[in-house]
């Protein structure tokens, strides 16, 4: 299963009518000044089903939502740690919501590995995938302390022996490609 989130956006006078994405630098005014953009629009988050080849099989869960929902989490960053604030209140609730509505969707969900980038970081998120009786692969973007406490993923990761290669190749923006080698 393959979890990300899409952003669509539509250009319209009354931007409150849709909601809004973001926020971006539109340039510099005659002055100097930087002129910023509201970017209207609704975000999706998805649940891809795919065989072990690739296959697309369809859509097992898709979440609809504007940020007006969670205008003040982002706010609340400054004043209290963000860790303390509860998943609930945040934009990345979403995940969650769709692993559970996809595995539920399986006969089996043991068979099933959801994948996520690195905004699926998410310690919630690996208690509801086991929860499921699912398994998880996610990009981390935090090297979080594993077993008893007394280390980091990292170096467990460190001291396991790699398990196989996989080869990709992959292209920059000038069209020049290369190979890629993951363990």
């Amino acid at each position: 299963m393959l979890h990300d989130t899409t952003e669509f956006s539509f250009k319209r006078k009354d931007v409150d009518a849709i909601g809004r994405t973001k926020v971006t630098f539109a340039g510099n005014d005659r002055d100097g000044r930087p002129r910023l953009r509201t970017v209207c629009g609704i975000l999706m988050h998805s649940s891809l089903a795919i065989t072990t080849e690739g296959l697309p099989l369809g859509l097992a869960a898709i979440k609809f939502w504007s940020r007006e929902k969670f205008k003040g989490s982002k706010a609340l960053r400054n004043k209290v740690n963000f860790t303390r604030i509860p998943i609930e209140a945040k934009e990345s609730v979403r995940w969650l919501e769709n692993l559970k509505q996809a595995s539920a969707q399986i006969d089996d969900p043991a068979r099933c590995v959801h994948i996520g980038d690195r905004e699926s970081d998410i310690y919630e998120l690996f208690c509801a995938a086991i929860e499921a009786g699912t398994h998880f692969l996610f990009r981390t973007c935090v090297d979080r302390l594993a077993g008893d406490g007394g280390h980091t993923v990292s170096t467990v990761m460190d001291e396991v022996r790699c398990k196989g290669l996989h080869r990709v190749e992959v292209a920059d923006r000038d069209g020049t490609s290369g190979i890629a080698v993951l363990s």
